[in-house]
C-alpha cells in the first residue's frame, strides 16, 4: 500500500513539473472547489439524516400537529411560509381549521382554482366549516364522503369540508362542527335577481351606497342550517353522550354576543349553540365571523387572523 502511495504521488509530482505555472494554478483552484463541494455535500447529507430523524421521533412522540384560525374569504395567503412557517414541516397527517367563511369556490374563477391548487400544494391538510359568505351552490356540488366520522365535502385530497352537525374523531379527540350564520351587512335587503324589477332597484342601491347583497350572487339562503342540519347535530351530540372536546362554529352561541360586540343580535342559530354551551359547558370552543381576535372566556375564543396551536 505504501508502495501504491509513493508511486501514486510521483506521478503527480512528475505532472505538476510538466505544467505551465496557469495550468498548475488552474489545477489548484479546481482542487479547492472540490474540496468545497465535498464540503457541502457532507453539510447536506448530516441536515438530511437529522432532519429525517427528527420527523421519525417527532411522529412516535406528536402523532398529529392540530391549528386553527378565523375567516379567509378566498384570500391563503396567511399560510404562506413567510407567516405560517410552522407550516413547512406539517404533513397530510397535520390539520389546518378554518372556522367559517372560507370562499375559496365563490364563483368558479381562475381565482378560485389558482388558491386550491396552491392550497393543494401544501403539504398539511385543510379543513373548514362554513360560514354565511360561501357560494352553497358550488360547495354542496362537490362529492360527500365520510371522514374520521363525520361526513365531509372533498374538494382536493387536503381539502376537506367539515359539514354541519357532525363529530369527528381527530388526533384522539372529539370535534363538533357546526358551519353558518346570518348575514350582518344586509341591513338595507337581499335582491332577488328574478324580480321584475331588479336592474332598478340594484342600481338605485348602489348609487346610494345601501348595504345589501344579491341571491345567488352573493348571498344564499343556505347560510343557515336546516332543520335537518338541526335534527342531525343533536342525533350525533348525543351519540356521543354531549361529551365532545372541541366545537369548531362559524358563529358564537347566545349568551356571547355582547361580550364581542352590542350590534349582533341572537337567532335561531345562536340559541342552538347556545344550547351546545349549556349541554357541554367545559368544552374548548373556537369561531371565527367577527373579524376580531379576541379570549372571550377559558373556553370560548375568537378567531381571525391569529393561527394558533391546539
Amino acid at each position: 500500500m505504501c508502495d501504491l502511495l509513493e508511486t501514486y504521488g510521483e506521478a503527480v509530482s512528475s505532472a505538476l513539473e510538466n505544467l505551465s505555472e496557469d495550468e498548475i494554478a488552474i489545477y489548484l483552484n479546481k482542487r479547492y472547489e472540490m474540496k468545497i463541494w465535498l464540503h457541502v455535500s457532507v453539510l447536506f447529507f448530516k441536515w438530511a439524516y437529522l432532519y429525517l430523524r427528527w420527523r421519525s421521533e417527532r411522529s412516535e412522540v406528536i402523532p398529529n400537529m392540530i391549528y386553527i384560525t378565523g375567516d379567509t374569504h378566498g384570500d391563503f395567503s396567511k399560510f404562506g411560509n413567510s407567516r405560517f412557517t410552522e407550516g413547512k414541516f406539517l404533513t397530510r397527517e397535520d390539520f389546518v381549521i378554518i372556522c367559517g367563511d372560507f370562499g375559496g369556490v365563490w364563483d368558479g374563477s381562475r381565482r378560485d382554482q389558482y388558491w386550491l391548487d396552491w392550497i393543494e400544494s401544501k403539504p398539511f391538510t385543510l379543513l373548514f366549516v362554513d360560514g354565511n359568505h360561501e357560494n352553497f351552490d358550488l360547495l354542496n356540488s362537490f362529492p360527500c364522503d365520510e371522514w374520521k366520522g363525520g361526513k365531509v365535502h372533498v374538494l382536493r385530497e387536503n381539502i376537506l369540508h367539515l359539514m354541519r352537525g357532525q363529530v369527528f374523531n381527530i388526533a384522539g379527540k372529539k370535534f363538533f362542527t357546526m358551519g353558518g350564520a346570518a348575514s350582518h351587512d344586509v341591513w338595507d335587503g337581499i335582491l332577488d335577481p328574478d324580480d321584475l324589477d331588479f336592474s332598478t332597484t340594484y342600481w338605485r342601491m348602489r348609487r346610494n351606497g345601501s348595504m345589501f347583497r344579491v341571491k345567488g350572487i352573493d348571498w344564499w339562503p343556505e347560510e343557515m342550517p336546516s332543520d335537518s342540519e338541526y335534527a342531525e347535530a343533536i342525533r350525533n351530540l348525543e351519540s356521543v353522550g354531549w361529551d365532545i372536546d372541541y366545537v369548531i362554529t362559524h358563529c358564537a352561541p347566545t349568551s356571547l354576543l355582547n361580550k364581542i360586540s352590542t350590534s349582533y343580535r341572537s337567532d335561531q342559530l345562536t340559541d342552538f349553540l347556545q344550547l351546545i354551551k349549556r349541554m357541554s359547558p367545559k368544552t374548548k370552543w373556537f369561531c371565527g365571523h367577527y373579524h376580531q381576535d379576541m379570549q372571550i372566556t377559558d373556553h370560548f375564543q375568537v378567531l381571525y387572523n391569529k393561527i394558533i396551536h391546539i
